[in-house]
């Protein structure tokens, strides 16, 4: 009988461009812990065989779903040959033919592009020949690398789509945005593509069907999206943040590392994630206990001057987890230009966004087994939350005034206005006590 057991990490290491493997621990039910490198041989999946690096993606994704297809049904892929029997050799047959049929953003784009003939467009079609795998390329790509679904696009639903749609028609940094126009014609085109894949019958529905587009009288005030409030990313619980920093701070596994000083960023300086995945060593100033941001770099950049450095203070519990991270990410010294996150040795190299995600998820996984009920469904940048209160409720016992604090609390978290920070305070439901100050005359 096999022996019952858990896994986390399950991810492929690429750090060695020779040597490539699927990795994941093991936990069995009496406390045993092995760590796994799975190359593919015993599955005809061999990696390292493959010179081509994109061909060797696409053979590592398909070996990553065929581990995680025998871990989810309690088969120990160390054993699996040897175990299973032929209605299992089938199953394995029809896993690969799953991963088969596979389809990323960017090859289903190709494939619109050959079918329309827009690679040599007939004349008066030139400008629909550019303009639609344009948008597809630029805009819809990255929002799909951001929810982890642009390597199979089957994966797509009607809420992803419409998550997307609202994105950019209400932007995060409170800027203009999409008009109801232009968000009903790139809906459209989008559905251009979606339309494709059904014909081919490589999905069932177009997602795109049912989206609604909202009339521009709809528009939000012009409040930062990561500000929502609990309506989109849900607070923390105190315990939920106590076991998280406290648990990772005692990791030495460098997808935990990397999720500690990520978390410890967005809790302590309120930077944001498309922030962290660019930040570099020169930024942190550990001198003078400040992070130092470029306009560029920022989702506002359209409220600074270029030549603008923006300035977000470090408080002690946060420079003291960066030295420590810092540590052992660079521990032959870093210079400037290197990436301050990251997890492979090239620290030349930005922490790509869906591989960060994907990072998370694992790590959260892990939590939501080890502290059953706690960490369901919460997210990174809702630590922002937790931290803004943390920060409000200190204030509020010193001696500053309510403006002074409210000012204090919009600066750290850069909000563009007076009134964006009263809103947001709102929405985590944190108000200042009333004082009454009896008065004489």
């Amino acid at each position: 009988m096999m022996e019952k057991f858990t896994y986390k990490y399950l991810s492929i290491n690429t750090k060695d461009t020779n040597k490539w493997y699927v990795y994941y621990r093991i936990i069995f039910d009496n406390g045993i812990v092995e760590k796994r490198k799975e190359y593919g041989k015993k599955f005809n999946l061999s990696l390292n065989t493959i010179s081509n690096l994109k061909e060797r993606q696409t053979v590592a994704s398909r070996l990553l779903g065929v581990v995680e297809s025998f871990l989810n049904q309690g088969i120990d892929p160390k054993f699996a040959v040897d175990t299973i029997d032929q209605r299992n050799v089938e199953k394995l047959k029809q896993i690969q033919k799953t991963e088969d049929a596979r389809i990323s953003i960017t090859a289903a784009i190709k494939m619109l592009r050959d079918e329309k003939g827009w690679n040599t467009p007939a004349m008066g079609k030139e400008k629909t020949a550019a303009s639609i795998p344009a948008f597809l390329y630029n805009q819809l790509k990255p929002y799909f690398e951001s929810i982890g679904k642009s390597e199979d696009i089957r994966e797509v639903t009607r809420i992803d789509l419409k998550n997307f749609i609202e994105e950019k028609f209400n932007p995060a940094d409170g800027g203009k945005g999409w008009s109801s126009s232009s968000a009903a014609i790139y809906k459209a085109w989008t559905s251009i593509l979606f339309a494709m894949l059904v014909d081919h019958e490589l999905v069932v529905t177009n997602p795109v069907n049912g989206i609604k587009i909202k009339s521009d009288k709809q528009k939000l005030n012009p409040i930062d999206a990561d500000d929502s409030g609990q309506e989109r990313f849900e607070p923390w619980t105190d315990d939920e943040v106590q076991h998280w920093f406290d648990d990772l701070d005692k990791s030495d596994d460098i997808i935990e590392r990397n999720v500690h000083a990520s978390s410890a960023l967005i809790y302590y300086a309120f930077i944001r994630k498309t922030e962290l995945l660019r930040l570099k060593c020169w930024m942190i100033d550990f001198e003078n206990e400040r992070i130092t941001l470029p306009p560029a770099i920022t989702k506002s950049e359209r409220k600074y001057k270029s030549k603008n450095l923006i300035h977000v203070d470090m408080p002690d519990a946060l420079v003291t987890i960066l030295l420590k991270w810092m540590a052992f990410r660079f521990p032959n010294g870093h210079s400037d230009d290197d990436y301050v996150l990251g997890f492979t040795n090239d620290t030349k190299e930005p922490y790509k966004y869906v591989t960060f995600t994907h990072h998370f998820i694992l790590v959260r996984k892990h939590f939501q087994k080890k502290y059953n009920g706690l960490y369901i469904k919460k997210n990174q940048y809702a630590l922002k939350h937790n931290g803004v209160a943390k920060l409000f409720n200190v204030l509020t016992k010193t001696s500053r005034t309510p403006n002074d604090i409210q000012n204090t609390i919009r600066l750290q978290c850069r909000h563009s206005s007076f009134s964006q920070t009263e809103t947001y305070l709102a929405k985590l439901k944190l108000e200042f006590k009333e004082q009454r100050n009896k008065i004489n005359f």
